[in-house]
């Protein structure tokens, strides 16, 4: 699904910063 996969990146970059 694109929003599990937009939840995904926005995890990624929450983890990022």
């Amino acid at each position: 699904m694109i929003v599990r996969n937009l939840i995904k990146e926005s995890k990624m970059l929450d983890n990022h910063y």
